[in-house]
C-alpha cells in the first residue's frame, strides 16, 4: 500500500498510542486547502483605484496630468537654469521626462485606465530608435502594473450588467481580483454546476472614451515633443481605436472562444 497504512483497532501500533500522543495530534493544524487557482495573484504595483467612468472625469484627469506635467517642465528647467546658468526650452523632452513627470504619467494612466493605459503599453514594447528611450521607460512602468476598482464600484457594475441577483447564479465569487489590466480586471468564482470560472469584469466608461482617450494622449504626448512627429497618422489613430473597440466586446471574444473551442 505504498507510504500508507491502514490500522486495526486491535493493532499493537494503535495500542502503543498515549493519551500525550492523541491531544498532539488533535492539536495539529491541518494546512487549509488552497483553491487550485488561487496562487494567481496582482502586482505588488497594483493597489485599489476607483476608475473616472464619465467622459468629463476622464477629460478632467487628463487635464490634470498635463497641468501638472507642464508644472514640472518649468520646475525642472529652473533647475536647470539654476545650475547650468542656461535656460533650456520649457518645452523640451528631456524636461517632460523627468521623474517626477514619469511619476505623474504613471500614476494617471494607472488611474484612467483603458485605451489611454493600452497605448502606453504598446509603446513600451516600441524599438528605441522609434521612442525616447526615456518615455520607453515610463511606459515600461504601467505595463506591469494596472490598478483594479473599490470593491463598492465593482459591484455596482455586476449590479447594472447583470442584475442585483448575479451572485444566486454561482457557487463563490472572489471579490479581489487576481489580474487587473488596461481594459478590466478578473475574478476566481465557481458556478452552480461546480466549475470553477475566471469572470471578466470590465472598467465603466471605457468602451465609450477610446477615442477621446487616445487622441488626449497623443495630443499630450506630441505637444511636448515626446513623440517623433507623424508617429501616429489619422487612419492609424482610426485603426487602433476600432481594435481596442473589438477587444472591448467581451460577448464577441466569448463568441469566438466558444467557436474555437
Amino acid at each position: 500500500m505504498g507510504p500508507w497504512r491502514l490500522y486495526h483497532h486491535n493493532s499493537p501500533a494503535v495500542g502503543r498510542l498515549t493519551a500525550e500522543d492523541v491531544q498532539k495530534a488533535r492539536g495539529t493544524k491541518v494546512p487549509p486547502i488552497r483553491h487550485p487557482c488561487s496562487v494567481l495573484q496582482l502586482s505588488d504595483k497594483s493597489c485599489e483605484r476607483k476608475v473616472p467612468a464619465t467622459r468629463l472625469g476622464r477629460l478632467a484627469s487628463f487635464g490634470g496630468l498635463a497641468v501638472s506635467v507642464g508644472i514640472g517642465v518649468l520646475v525642472e528647467a529652473a533647475k536647470k537654469s539654476f545650475q547650468a546658468q542656461t535656460v533650456p526650452s520649457p518645452s523640451s523632452s528631456g524636461a517632460l521626462l523627468s521623474e517626477a513627470n514619469a511619476e505623474r504619467i504613471v500614476r494617471t494612466l494607472c488611474k484612467v485606465r483603458g485605451a489611454a493605459l493600452k497605448l502606453g503599453q504598446m509603446l513600451s514594447i516600441q524599438d528605441d530608435a522609434l521612442i525616447n528611450p526615456s518615455l520607453q521607460k515610463i511606459f515600461e512602468r504601467v505595463r506591469h502594473s494596472a490598478d483594479f476598482m473599490p470593491t463598492k464600484q465593482m459591484m455596482g457594475v455586476l449590479n447594472s450588467e447583470l442584475g442585483p441577483d448575479w451572485r444566486r447564479r454561482l457557487a463563490w465569487f472572489e471579490e479581489r481580483p487576481f489580474a487587473a489590466a488596461s481594459i478590466g480586471q478578473v475574478h476566481l468564482a465557481q458556478l452552480l454546476d461546480g466549475r470553477n470560472v475566471a469572470m471578466k469584469i470590465q472598467y465603466p466608461g471605457i468602451a465609450q472614451s477610446i477615442n477621446s482617450d487616445v487622441r488626449n494622449l497623443i495630443s499630450l504626448l506630441s505637444l511636448s515633443n515626446a513623440l517623433p512627429e507623424g508617429l501616429f497618422p489619422e487612419h492609424a489613430i482610426e485603426v487602433m481605436s476600432r481594435e481596442l473597440a473589438l477587444e472591448c466586446d467581451y460577448k464577441r471574444e466569448a463568441a469566438c472562444a466558444t467557436r474555437f473551442q
